[in-house]
């Protein structure tokens, strides 16, 4: 393993083929190795749309991805665990999630759910940043939004790196 303890496999990351052009930004995932555990990470960033029901027909078809990474062969082999992380521009609690995790299986998980957009003035506005797994395969563990580093308020943080606060999970093997 590299530092950290982590060794990523062949350090490609593999774009989901989207043939069928159901995603505005196709994710693309990396296989990570931690101990004897593989675990896919796939990074998505959904249409924002100026209607909501594209956001929820692109996050309904997230299902696709999962079951892309879950089945993908590397020299042979297949890693089940696969997490999806990123700006899904939906609440967790959106009917979207339904279809999506239907792929997943009945360990599907939806986390954190706290307000992790920002407004122009640093206040918090959607939540709208996740992680997605099976929780059958994968545990994740305190799922949270991460605050900018002390000293940096989130207007400043808005105005010059993003408007969205970052996620974190540990994961548990």
């Amino acid at each position: 393993p590299g530092a950290g303890g982590f060794n990523v496999a062949g350090n490609a990351i593999i774009d989901y083929p989207d043939l069928a052009n159901n995603f505005s930004r196709p994710p693309s995932g990396i296989l990570v190795q931690s101990g004897m555990n593989w675990t896919w990470i796939v990074d998505y960033h959904a249409i924002f749309g100026k209607r909501k029901s594209q956001r929820q027909t692109e996050v309904a078809n997230v299902a696709q991805v999962f079951t892309y990474y879950s089945a993908r062969l590397v020299n042979g082999v297949a890693y089940p665990r696969v997490i999806i992380a990123g700006d899904w521009n939906l609440p967790a609690a959106d009917a979207a999630f339904v279809a999506a995790c239907q792929a997943v299986g009945a360990g599907c998980r939806v986390e954190p759910i706290a307000q992790s957009s920002l407004k122009r003035n640093g206040g918090l506005s959607q939540p709208y940043d996740h992680f997605l797994w099976n929780n059958a395969n994968t545990t994740l563990v305190n799922t949270m939004v991460i605050d900018p580093p002390t000293g940096t308020n989130r207007a400043f943080f808005r105005s010059n790196y993003s408007d969205h606060l970052g996620i974190s999970a540990d994961v548990q093997y």
